[in-house]
């Protein structure tokens, strides 16, 4: 009962007490046998009572105590959550679709029970994929809903959800690249690799160097950075990943940095928009081995792109990859020592039409009030 003395009213001084009287023998001198009997069982009797009189009051006070901190455990967590989705809200307004404290309270809801999914047995893939599911009206929100699911972790699903959200942050910087394949080149990442073998496992996944220039180069290099930085490979084979890294950089030095400059702009012109850039690369891909006939790729581009802004951002996308294009192959031209082929000629020609099409599109929009102001005045002649 040590530490009992401080409560209010605790019988232990009195306990202390009957149980000195009753081993006290100079109190029974003059007593019978069962006399000394009797007053002992009574001692030990009022003895037991008092114990059982401690023992509930002290448990009645840890039950108070248990339940006051149940409350305020149950007040800090309300308080984390209403912080942590006040956060996301502000970030993505939308996600209350009407506006209204019911439109917010039902995403609330859906908040608290995407949380309640995600299990310290999931692994990184699969709380990804439960995210994305959660955010498929809204993409571009999987990293903010992952660093919302982070400050609310436990310590048993703080890790994985860390995994990912550096994983899917990755991928919105890098829109080439798509989490399950990431995690799964990762899961290949083993100690005691030999020089070479980080390079035919990224190669596996996303082609072998030189089909072609920006999805090879580029992605190789991005996916060495990915795997030096991820939480979910040890750092002694990180260390290897980084030497083989440095080696392909020397190796490749321009066809990375032509790779990276083209997906770099795209982003530029699209704004940040991940979908758009995407666009832009495929385009960019798809035109660069076969170039269509400028009045075509026009007329194409025309129909995708309905307004004039759209438009301009792909034609300023074109004719900036052409440029870089040009310039790669000049390069290229000049380390093998060989003289300006027809490829190279027919780039330039390509990158001139395209900006000859381009102005004369741009001189048409500039007059379109003209012509609408014209059109209405003939109409109401």
């Amino acid at each position: 009962y040590t530490g009992m003395d401080s409560l209010k009213g605790s019988p232990i001084d009195a306990i202390n007490k009957n149980i000195a009287a009753a081993a006290n023998l100079n109190n029974f001198q003059d007593d019978t046998e069962s006399d000394m009997k009797s007053a002992l069982q009574t001692s030990v009797s009022n003895t037991s009572g008092m114990v059982k009189t401690a023992v509930k009051t002290l448990s009645d006070r840890t039950v108070t105590i248990r339940k006051v901190d149940k409350q305020s455990e149950s007040g800090f967590v309300r308080q984390e959550f209403e912080e942590a989705s006040n956060d996301l809200l502000e970030k993505h307004r939308d996600f209350n679709e009407d506006g209204t404290v019911a439109g917010k309270t039902a995403f609330l809801g859906k908040l608290k029970n995407l949380q309640g999914q995600i299990t310290p047995s999931m692994s990184e893939e699969d709380v990804i994929a439960v995210v994305q599911k959660f955010c498929e009206k809204k993409p571009s929100s999987t990293v903010d809903v992952l660093d919302f699911l982070l400050k609310l972790s436990s310590k048993e699903t703080e890790k994985v959800i860390l995994n990912a959200k550096q994983t899917c942050e990755f991928c919105a910087e890098n829109p080439e690249f798509a989490p399950g394949d990431l995690i799964r080149l990762s899961k290949n990442m083993t100690p005691g690799m030999k020089e070479g073998q980080v390079l035919q496992e990224i190669e596996s996944v996303y082609g072998r160097l030189g089909t072609d220039k920006t999805e090879s180069a580029a992605l190789i290099a991005k996916a060495f950075k990915f795997l030096k930085t991820t939480g979910t490979i040890p750092e002694e084979t990180k260390r290897g990943i980084s030497r083989e890294h440095d080696k392909f950089t020397a190796d490749n030095r321009d066809q990375i940095s032509y790779s990276l400059n083209v997906g770099n702009y795209a982003q530029k012109v699209a704004k940040g928009n991940v979908a758009i850039a995407k666009e832009y690369l495929t385009l960019h891909n798809q035109i660069k081995g076969n170039l269509p006939e400028v009045p075509a790729l026009f007329t194409e581009l025309s129909t995708k792109y309905t307004s004039f802004e759209q438009l301009k951002g792909a034609y300023k996308f074109l004719i900036h990859s052409i440029g870089e294009e040009v310039s790669f192959q000049t390069l290229e031209l000049g380390k093998r020592k060989l003289p300006e082929g027809p490829e190279l000629q027919r780039l330039m020609e390509y990158g001139s039409a395209l900006r000859s099409i381009f102005f004369i599109y741009k001189y048409t929009e500039s007059k379109m009030p003209l012509l609408a102001s014209q059109f209405e005045a003939l109409k109401g002649g």
